[in-house]
């Protein structure tokens, strides 16, 4: 038998193997999850495993044409090495796959998903990751170290071992090949890459509707797809020409900010509170755990139908400082190429002669905050590092306590008018709080009790010491976002509260994003704004009110009881939380705010 053909039978016997062992592993992992998830399957699970069977036939293709072009490359002048190269690629490929099966039941637990963009950004902080799986999840991380090693040997001796001078393809063989094997990969990309492969379209439940990928191609998927929403701006939900023109019928909403006259210049505190959802606030329909909360809010204006914009601490970032609208994009808060066009609260409040501070009790780079903040208005930028007394540190940083407390003293040394916002984290997973706070048999209650309460203590300190201080309060996200929707919008609502010197105890019932929140502040201190998507929620105003909000690369719109829903290459859908009505002008609104970041890269009107 000649060179060429002894490597082409051994090749093609490394490259069968690798792609059965493959198949198999990622059926019985997409099998496990659906039993594991069975009463939300129901009656999809033929649905989801047939076609995740066809999803892992075009991302194999593309894993085992990427290794096999290269391994033809190399053949071209180091013959020898050939299948050596393509054994050692197939090896890290599979090791990958092993990784992302092996830690999705976590992540699903968390983010109510397979892996995506999320997983591919939390990469970039591995302290903060793997602190908080190792608290949260030690079993998981034990088992995903031990784990890959074992599946990867195991599968190695299952390839076979292949003789080195089985190797040594003549010349014309590895061109062919090469040739080949790029037009296979290309194929398994585009199949497997495109934005509509970020999600399928078997169920009007988005966890399910993620179980027929498998999570590496999930991960790359959005990745891929984020990365050209930012770099063209494309793909859109639909036809360019239509998405365009529902953006332009958009603007005819832009509004700024309608200031009061109000002559005086308060000082003004914004805390944003880590993962407090309505669903843990008593005042809102939730678990009776935030009582300090509800305490508040009986003595300041309620928003008790707000909407975060997203599912990361980002999202809500971007929305509250500067009324920016959610996308399938990373958030701005995170992205490089954000500008100083972009006006913040820390921007307004500045050029009206405030100080302005962003306190975070952990640290500041992560998710390049202290980066975005800095450049967008905050003189004075603070993080853990800089509390002065620190009685308790966990995974994410010093307890709110210990953050409120440098927060008060830094406040005493301001002189003009401040602008401080603060963002806590005490209520994050892995729930790490004082060890004097007893810890009852739920973690996460007994952090959201912890919260609360050196929460209404730091207020009851601010307004002591001023009364006529300005406070706002709200979340930045819920704990855990999840639900059998394709956006769980119930689990998107979150408090909100305002304090102020002449704000009069109120239930504001409208429907309100956290994007309404800067406009209504600036209105209420008599400062002008920029023009913003957002509306002061306190203002006279007839409409039904709106939110807006991002969930793993689908866009909802809700109005009065109607949500519409947007994704990159799937119809568009309608759900009524009660009565039905005609949805035809609502989809063109949606429309047009899903498509409004994508078309505008700084979001400015």
């Amino acid at each position: 038998m000649t060179d060429g053909r002894r490597m082409s039978v051994a090749g093609r016997s490394v490259i069968v193997r690798f792609v059965l062992i493959t198949w198999s592993m990622l059926t019985v992992s997409r099998a496990a999850l659906c039993l594991w998830q069975a009463e939300r399957v129901g009656d999809n699970f033929a649905a989801v495993m047939a076609l995740g069977a066809l999803h892992d036939l075009a991302s194999l293709a593309m894993y085992v044409g990427a290794p096999t072009l290269l391994a033809a490359l190399v053949a071209r002048r180091a013959p020898a090495r050939g299948v050596a190269v393509l054994r050692g690629s197939l090896a890290v490929l599979l090791a990958a796959l092993l990784a992302l099966e092996f830690i999705t039941p976590t992540y699903v637990v968390e983010f109510d998903a397979r892996p995506n963009l999320l997983f591919a950004e939390y990469l970039e902080f591995p302290r903060e990751m793997i602190t908080t799986l190792w608290a949260a999840y030690p079993l998981a991380l034990a088992t995903l170290a031990l784990g890959v090693p074992v599946g990867v040997w195991l599968s190695a001796r299952l390839l076979g071992r292949v003789e080195a001078q089985a190797v040594a393809p003549v010349r014309g063989r590895a061109t062919i090949l090469a040739v080949t094997a790029a037009l296979v990969t290309l194929g398994g990309a585009v199949a497997t890459l495109r934005p509509a492969a970020m999600t399928t379209d078997v169920s009007d439940d988005a966890l399910v509707n993620s179980l027929p990928l498998n999570s590496l191609s999930s991960v790359l998927a959005a990745a891929v797809t984020t990365t050209r929403l930012e770099l063209t701006g494309r793909p859109l939900y639909g036809d360019e020409a239509r998405c365009r023109l529902a953006v332009e019928q958009l603007t005819d909403e832009l509004r700024g900010s309608m200031p009061r006259a109000n002559d005086a210049r308060r000082d003004v505190v914004v805390v944003l509170a880590e993962g407090v959802g309505a669903d843990v606030v008593g005042s809102l329909g939730g678990l009776d755990l935030s009582p300090a909360l509800d305490a508040l809010a009986a003595r300041g204006v309620s928003f008790e139908r707000l909407y975060a914009t997203g599912t990361r601490s980002a999202h809500g970032l971007a929305a509250v400082l500067a009324s920016q609208l959610p996308s399938a994009m990373r958030s701005l808060v995170k992205r490089a190429d954000t500008t100083d066009a972009i006006a913040t609260l820390g921007t307004h409040f500045g050029s009206a002669g405030y100080a302005t501070s962003f306190h975070y009790g952990g640290d500041a780079d992560f998710d390049h905050m202290a980066r975005f903040v800095g450049d967008h208005g905050f003189a004075t930028v603070r993080d853990r590092d800089d509390v002065e007394v620190v009685t308790f540190e966990g995974p994410w940083g010093v307890c709110d306590g210990d953050l409120f407390g440098s927060v008060l003293a830094h406040i005493e040394t301001r002189a003009e008018p401040h602008f401080t916002i603060v963002f806590t984290n005490s209520n994050h997973a892995p729930w790490s709080i004082p060890d004097d706070v007893p810890a009852g048999s739920e973690p996460h209650h007994a952090a959201v009790r912890y919260a609360d309460r050196v929460l209404g203590e730091f207020v009851d300190d601010v307004l002591a010491r001023d009364p006529e201080t300005y406070v706002l309060i709200v979340a930045d996200h819920n704990a855990r976002t999840a639900g059998p929707q394709l956006v769980p919008v119930e689990s998107f609502h979150i408090p909100a509260v305002l304090l102020g010197p002449d704000v009069v105890p109120t239930r504001v019932a409208t429907v309100a994003s956290q994007i309404d929140l800067g406009p209504t502040l600036l209105a209420r201190l008599g400062i002008s704004g920029a023009p913003s998507l957002g509306r002061d929620l306190l203002a006279p105003d007839p409409s039904p009110g709106r939110a807006v909000m991002q969930f793993h690369g689908a866009h909802a719109l809700l109005e009065r009881d109607t949500v519409v829903v947007h994704r990159f290459g799937h119809p568009v859908a309608v759900r009524h939380l009660a009565t039905e009505r005609d949805a035809g002008e609502l989809v063109e609104r949606a429309l047009g705010f899903a498509s409004w970041p994508l078309l505008n890269a700084t979001q400015q009107p």
